[in-house]
């Protein structure tokens, strides 16, 4: 993963839908500029968070895990 000039190996794995609900619930709350976008994919109508935890199983959630101090 790079950012600006920095990269970092990570793992990357896809969560289950139920290590996803939360996630998904603090969604709006925690990334509100991302709710406009969800919004007019279709995929949340109001932004509610009982709507983006209803998206668990059909919107895939990952997690990036670091692997060490290795730097590339």
């Amino acid at each position: 993963m790079t950012r600006g000039r920095r990269s970092e190996r990570v793992r990357i794995a896809e969560l289950s839908a139920d290590e996803a609900r939360p996630l998904l619930r603090a969604w709006p709350s925690q990334v509100p500029t991302g709710v406009g976008f969800m919004k007019r994919s279709g995929l949340v109508k109001d932004g509610r968070p009982e709507e983006f935890e209803a998206l668990a199983g059909r919107c895939a959630v990952f997690l990036l895990e670091p692997l060490g101090d290795e730097k590339y």
